[in-house]
């Protein structure tokens, strides 16, 4: 219980923060929206020709990443 309701007070405290950078057209997980508010926007998209979707989802992202690759830069 305690940590779930430490976790809600800071999602409360950062979301009204970040949520203003991210895009207009991101529905997932967003504050009165949802993924089924996307399929006008996707429609509408249709209609104006365009004919690819691309679904990201970082979620497993890391899982696979090859770290050993991945340079971290720092100054001089």
């Amino acid at each position: 219980m305690p940590d779930r309701f430490v976790q809600q007070a800071t999602a409360q405290v950062l979301s009204p923060i970040f949520e203003k950078t991210f895009s207009e057209y991101s529905y997932g997980f967003r504050p009165e929206r949802s993924p089924h508010d996307a399929l006008p926007q996707g429609k509408k998209y249709f209609d104006e020709g365009y004919e690819y979707v691309v679904d990201i989802d970082l979620a497993k992202y890391f899982d696979y990443s090859d770290f050993g690759i991945i340079e971290v830069s720092r100054p001089f």
